[in-house]
């Protein structure tokens, strides 16, 4: 038992000392209005509302699952051409 918590509390100091990076979020805006779709669009394709996606673009708000779905979904459409 005295092993597995030292285990453990290796494995939490690692992560605490080392966290790991958040995926780039940068460059979503600039896609998303490249493809003419709005906050509204891409919050409801992934569930979620406005504000968020929001934060997400402008980084206040990490999430990795929700930054690789956003970025899936918006490679799915073309830019629009002028």
């Amino acid at each position: 038992m005295r092993c597995l918590k030292r285990a453990i509390a290796r494995e939490a100091f690692h992560l605490l000392t080392n966290p790991p990076t958040p995926p780039r979020t940068d460059d979503l805006r600039q896609q998303r209005q490249q493809r003419g779709l709005t906050l509204t669009q891409a919050a409801h394709h992934l569930g979620t509302h406005p504000p968020l996606i929001s934060r997400l673009e402008r980084g206040l708000h990490h999430d990795t699952t929700l930054t690789n779905n956003y970025r899936q979904w918006l490679n799915t459409h073309p830019p629009l051409t002028t």
